[in-house]
């Protein structure tokens, strides 16, 4: 009381005097020393202070709780009373103190001030790879550290949420390191929290490809004509360059579809390279320049009038010459090997095996020399066969002496002129193996999981492996197998799929055509070096036999097949941009057992079979 008496009316708040003191004994916090500052004197008269407690609460008028150690009254004497103290990690916006009697009792409580720099967290952006704020870039397979931008009085919890484009999906880190996923763009966010609040960033985490051009168009032009080349690449900031390896004036461009003249007629290895921050991929394709290229068409032609042809296959050698093998049917129930050898008008004709009854498909082949072979199942005999030409006349051997093997028998030769063939063993249900080590044949069962091994087909890549597509029946898979140089790995390329054809590209991967029986689409299968990507490119259709592809020589595939609805032989390219489909032949039933080559110009060559009147026909685009 002698306190207040000495400091009537004093402001707490006007500089004069000892504004501290005078505040302190502002019991009532009026901003004034006055007769009502007697009252809490008055509550708590004669009780003994011991202690202070520290409160605190998220609101300025509620919620106080008590946090930290208590602080001990102090020396008696001195007014006033003055203490420091470290917050808690616990402290939340607003504190405020209460004394303690001496049974433990709580006083009234001070009023309550906000803590000094205590801040909301706040999240103005996130940065990784280069990228600062709400789109973050990055290649498949990246790896890279996240940080945020962020404030907010410490201690933060941050939680990351990836939206499944990269591992780990989720971090509790405040920089976490992440490796991206697969192409694609994630909405992903940011939360960060502390004792005050919480705050939400959502960002895209935006996956592209490495530069990656997948077509240039046209491939074909009139000489002196003015063409615009397009491309289709992915990939972001891309700049580009041209060279037409002097097809073209200009001959180089670094616009994104270059307008040029045409040049003269020819085949031009001309080359697009695309680079981005990611890096950079360039494509040699060919260019084909015509005199006339309205006048290039379909010409359908029969080779055997007999009317005795089932089955073909088609192979075209260095000096652009067709090589067709096929069944002819000598007498009722039993059938010969037949060759037929020319292009246009010109064939010779012969036969190559007359033993026993020939009528499974087949497969021919021309080697690094010239020299065509064939491999075919002799049905009466049981066996899968191997027939080489020798000059005027052809070398028959067994390939496989087991009895009941070698249907859907597929050929390559690799550059050694070693053969390899795979086949299906239609005794066990297996598929099978062999190649010719230049003494004798070494056969090996490779997928006996089950009923699995027709429709199978073989293709080598660059280092001589073999890569062979095959039906699964017991699954209705699309199978690919193929020799790692130790083991045979086995995949599955598609949940259905049969009628396959295997083919390399120039960067040795893998491409596949076949039919997709459950939805009656035509599809093609290509392996970008880790996954297997498909692409429909006929739907509603029905193929009855082999689907039979080929890729020219910018990488594009060439696929033909029997489209058994309207009874018509198809033929379907890439041009470099989209599918074009085109119906070759619809002269009564034909195209069954067909069969696709292309020559030195990338033009194609089909054999195949009118099954109105058993005839081989040829048909080639030029």
């Amino acid at each position: 009381i002698t306190m207040i008496a000495q400091n009537y009316l004093a402001k707490t708040n006007d500089g004069i005097g000892d504004d501290a003191l005078e505040a302190w004994i502002d019991g009532d916090k009026s901003g004034e020393v006055g007769i009502s500052d007697i009252t809490p004197i008055a509550q708590g008269y004669l009780n003994t202070v011991m202690e202070y407690r520290i409160l605190t609460s998220s609101q300025p008028d509620s919620g106080f709780t008590v946090i930290g150690s208590p602080i001990p009254f102090g020396d008696a004497g001195v007014f006033p009373k003055t203490f420091s103290v470290i917050l808690p990690v616990e402290v939340q916006q607003y504190v405020a103190v209460a004394p303690v009697d001496v049974d433990g009792n709580p006083g009234e409580r001070s009023g309550a001030i906000q803590v000094a720099g205590f801040q909301d967290p706040e999240i103005l952006g996130v940065s990784g790879n280069g990228y600062s704020g709400s789109e973050i870039f990055c290649t498949p397979g990246s790896n890279f550290a996240m940080s945020a931008l962020a404030w907010g009085t410490e201690p933060i919890a941050y939680s990351w949420d990836f939206g499944g484009g990269a591992a780990p999906l989720t971090s509790v880190q405040e920089s976490p390191t992440i490796t991206a996923s697969s192409v694609g763009t994630y909405i992903c966010s940011l939360s960060v929290a502390n004792a005050n609040g919480l705050d939400t960033f959502e960002f895209s985490l935006i996956i592209e490809p490495i530069p990656l051009i997948a077509g240039v168009s046209p491939l074909r032009c009139q000489a002196g004509s003015v063409v615009t080349f397009t491309s289709l690449t992915e990939g972001v900031d891309l700049s580009y360059s041209w060279d037409f390896e002097g097809g073209a004036t200009p001959n180089t461009s670094h616009s994104v579809s270059p307008e040029v003249i045409i040049g003269q007629a020819g085949t031009y290895n001309a080359t697009l390279s695309v680079s981005n921050t990611w890096g950079s991929f360039s494509k040699n394709f060919t260019l084909h320049v015509v005199n006339d290229l309205a006048s290039l068409a379909w010409h359908c032609e029969t080779i055997n009038s007999a009317g005795d042809a089932l089955y073909s296959s088609i192979a075209i050698d260095t000096d652009d010459k067709s090589h067709i093998c096929y069944n002819s049917i000598t007498t009722p129930g039993n059938a010969s090997l037949g060759y037929a050898y020319g292009s246009g008008s010109s064939w010779s004709t012969k036969v190559i095996d007359l033993e026993g009854d020939r009528c499974s498909p087949k497969s021919l082949a021309i080697d690094a020399l010239g020299i065509p072979s064939v491999t075919y199942y002799d049905l009466t005999n049981g066996k899968v066969k191997y027939a080489r030409k020798d000059g005027d006349s052809w070398l028959v051997d067994v390939v496989d002496n087991t009895d009941g093997v070698g249907w859907y028998s597929s050929l390559e030769i690799d550059t050694l002129g070693r053969p390899h063939i795979s086949y299906y063993d239609q005794t066990n249900q297996d598929l099978k193996y062999a190649v010719y080590s230049g003494t004798l044949w070494e056969c090996e069962s490779i997928d006996v999981d089950g009923e699995v091994g027709e429709y199978t087909s073989i293709a080598l890549n660059s280092m001589g492996m073999a890569y062979i597509s095959y039906w699964d029946r017991t699954n209705d898979d699309l199978k690919v197998a193929h020799y790692d140089g130790t083991l045979w790995i086995k995949e599955t390329v598609d949940s259905v799929g049969c009628n396959s054809s295997i083919a390399f590209d120039s960067l040795d991967s893998p491409f596949i055509s076949y039919y997709d029986y459950d939805n009656s689409d035509l599809k093609l299968a290509h392996n970008d070096g880790s996954s297997w990507i498909i692409d429909i490119i006929d739907s509603d259709c029905k193929i009855r036999d082999y689907t039979s592809m080929a890729l020219d020589s910018s990488d594009m595939p060439h696929i033909c097949y029997y489209e058994a609805i309207d009874k018509d032989l198809k033929y379907v390219f890439n041009n470099g941009l989209t599918w074009v489909i085109q119906t070759v032949d619809s002269d009564g039933d034909v195209g069954d057992g067909s069969s696709l080559a292309l020559d030195s110009l990338d033009f194609p060559h089909i054999s195949y079979i009118d099954s109105t009147n058993y005839r081989l026909k040829y048909a080639w685009f030029g």
